[in-house]
């Protein structure tokens, strides 16, 4: 969905009760297709389970990403293995 992959980053250590900083979207990427949140979870395969923690946050569109953070899927209560699909879905 975007052109590069995340860069590295501080390998997932943060502050107890912070959100981890790293941009969940590289900045300088290029923006994918314009979809919604049903499509986008739709399209990669994610779960229901994923596609309800986004709705929850009102995340209607993935082009909303570039303004979330690495710590933010974990925030939303996404098992490990979702994240990696949300991460995988968007270097895709």
């Amino acid at each position: 969905m975007y052109n590069q992959m995340p860069a590295s980053h501080n390998g997932g250590h943060h502050a107890p009760g912070s959100v981890d900083p790293t941009p969940l979207i590289p900045p300088g990427c290029t923006i994918g297709p314009d979809m919604d949140i049903v499509m986008f979870c739709d399209f990669y395969k994610l779960s229901s389970r994923v596609l309800k923690a986004f709705c929850e946050q009102m995340i209607e569109h993935p082009n909303s990403f570039q303004y979330l953070m690495q710590g933010h899927l974990v925030d939303m209560n996404l098992a490990i293995g979702e994240v990696a699909a949300v991460q995988c879905a968007i270097a895709a």
